[in-house]
């Protein structure tokens, strides 16, 4: 059955292009993670921590965020396309906020149990 092995890898590639997406958004992530974390301890200026913080603490963080972020964004993002085409059609003509909204939380909370 050709639909029936397509499923599998559209669920695959839902998750690769979450987790994809995810770790793009780490480049960002990151420095604003450590300029958070340094200014809670008292460092000044958003310039003066960037240029102390050393390259070992730069990976160190960017492997705890990558570790922690990128399996529940693929979850996260391949539920979604799940939920979404599973939601009945009534429930998808009526606003596009609400079905977007229970997408939205049903796959956050399935994602945020399996992790």
């Amino acid at each position: 059955c050709f639909h029936c092995r397509w499923s599998a890898h559209l669920l695959c590639t839902w998750m690769f292009a979450g987790a994809v997406g995810d770790a793009a958004g780490s480049v960002l992530r990151v420095p604003a993670e450590i300029v958070c974390k340094r200014s809670q301890t008292g460092c000044s200026g958003v310039f003066d921590v960037l240029a102390e913080t050393s390259r070992e603490t730069w990976l160190a963080c960017w492997a705890a965020v990558l570790s922690r972020d990128v399996p529940m964004g693929g979850l996260q993002v391949a539920f979604y396309a799940q939920v979404h085409s599973a939601l009945p059609e009534a429930l998808s003509q009526m606003s596009q906020v609400l079905p977007d909204s229970l997408t939205d939380i049903i796959s956050g909370g399935i994602a945020g149990m399996i992790e």
